[in-house]
């Protein structure tokens, strides 16, 4: 579908990544090829997850990173600087640190993952440390470590269709 353009015009377009579908915009240079950038509405007041709050390190990370991904999935070359530092001062106004912003800017490296296979696998029951401490002394150790659930009273019991 062809649409007539007009110069320094803005569309709000749709575009999937995924699953998912996120909003951007669309404008028309000057030399007639079209510009990206992340569409915001109005309303939008930009407030993220407070550094403070007692969520796990990894998901406020996650937070700053994922707003640094859809800037780079999203902007074209002008655009991007101008996003970079809008998310920056964004941040520092929420709360978080030039470090915490800092490690979310730069790219992720990939880790490689050696293509040794478990001798063993263990199944341990889910206790809150326990676990994790068996599971780290067991993987030095070349053995897989897999949480199971406790058995719940409700499994002792008959069931009631059959009561």
């Amino acid at each position: 579908m062809f649409f007539w353009l007009f110069p320094r015009r803005h569309y709000v377009i749709w575009r999937r990544f995924g699953t998912m579908y996120q909003f951007h915009l669309q404008r028309l240079e000057v030399d007639c090829s079209l510009g990206h950038k992340v569409y915001r509405k109005p309303t939008h007041t930009n407030r993220y997850l407070h550094p403070l709050s007692h969520h796990h390190p990894a998901h406020k990370h996650s937070v700053l990173s994922s707003r640094v991904h859809r800037a780079h999935a999203l902007c074209d070359h002008e655009s991007l600087s101008q996003e970079l530092d809008f998310l920056t001062t964004t941040f520092k106004q929420n709360g978080y640190n030039d470090h915490q912003i800092q490690r979310a800017m730069k790219p992720s490296r990939q880790i490689l993952v050696p293509d040794n296979k478990p001798t063993a696998t263990a199944f341990i029951p889910y206790t809150n440390n326990t676990y994790g401490r068996l599971s780290r002394m067991l993987a030095k150790y070349n053995i897989k470590s897999v949480a199971i659930s406790h058995r719940k009273i409700a499994s002792y019991l008959p069931s009631v269709k059959t009561a």
